[in-house]
């Protein structure tokens, strides 16, 4: 596995799990805000984009998820910290929205355009349904991110040739 599949496969797992532990702990009360996990698992992407991606400085994709990473994350832990108005009341919509756009990105810069196109429709089919009707899955939101995020990622990083 080269160092773009081993990136593209990190962050699958980055968002199983991230996702998938904020889903199974969601309904537990003395579940701690997710932020600080969230903030570590991108700490740890991004770490890993640098480290195995190639000429990464000439490389758009990980520019386009450094920005995605670290400015999404900014702005949550400013709206958290209610320094900021929000601009999307759902984290959940605000967060499939920013990987819509950071998904659309990546198909616009990579060869294989049509898988990146087609997780950012599936990203922004979750934008609309997590603003639209947010409150009916709720309960559920986190464990659509795990997968829609998650599980395709993986498979692009495991099997996919790029």
């Amino acid at each position: 596995m080269d160092g773009i599949h081993k990136s593209i496969f990190l962050w699958g797992l980055i968002s199983l799990i991230g996702y998938g532990a904020y889903h199974f702990f969601l309904f537990e009360p003395s579940f701690p805000q997710p932020l600080p996990l969230w903030s570590v698992l991108t700490v740890i992407g991004i770490a890993g984009m640098l480290l195995w991606v190639p000429a990464w400085q000439k490389n758009k994709v990980v520019h386009t998820w450094l920005v995605v990473g670290v400015l999404g994350m900014l702005y949550h832990w400013a709206f958290a910290l209610e320094m900021v108005p929000a601009i999307i009341q759902s984290p959940w919509a605000y967060w499939a929205l920013i990987t819509a756009l950071g998904l659309f990105a990546t198909g616009y810069f990579w060869t294989n355009k049509n898988m990146w196109y087609g997780l950012g429709v599936l990203h922004v089919g979750l934008f609309l349904v997590y603003y639209f009707a947010g409150m009916l899955v709720m309960p559920y939101a986190s464990a659509l991110f795990a997968i829609a995020s998650g599980v395709p990622l993986i498979y692009a990083g495991g099997v996919m040739k790029f």
